[in-house]
């Protein structure tokens, strides 16, 4: 009976360094799995806030014809906030990471296309989401 033990010791070793390496897998993708899910968050934070400020540009641009159409031409910008008025400035601006650029091209002489871009960086790969609306001079 002593034999049979005896010949066990070796089991022992080899038991405990196989618990071992299966808790360190457990471990390992559970640090995989929470970094993935850490990063999927702050990918979809990015896109909502690139979503609002597109959404944003096109109300300012909307706020802007409601104002006086004759102020929009065809180019390039970005916008400012002056005296809690948007206004037309520059090729494009910045809110934190994000670059919004706003194109306004004429369709005809009361029709105009407002292209609103959003760029940024997410781990070193370039992103973008664009909004296109059409606006006329109503009045």
């Amino acid at each position: 009976m002593f034999k049979i033990f005896s010949h066990q010791k070796g089991f022992i070793a080899i038991e405990a360094l196989l618990a071992v390496s299966i808790l360190v897998m457990f471990f390992v993708a559970f640090i995989g799995v929470a970094v993935f899910n850490r990063q999927s968050y702050e990918n979809s934070s990015d896109r909502a806030t690139a979503v609002m400020l597109a959404e944003e540009g096109v109300e300012a641009v909307r706020n802007i014809r409601d104002g006086d159409f004759s102020l929009l031409s065809s180019g390039s910008y970005g916008l400012i906030e002056q005296d809690n008025k948007w206004e037309l400035s520059g090729s494009f601006d910045t809110t934190g990471k994000f670059i919004r650029k706003i194109e306004i091209s004429s369709v005809s002489a009361d029709k105009l296309k407002i292209v609103v871009s959003v760029d940024w960086n997410e781990m070193g790969n370039k992103k973008n989401f664009s909004l296109v609306s059409y606006l006329t001079n109503w009045k």
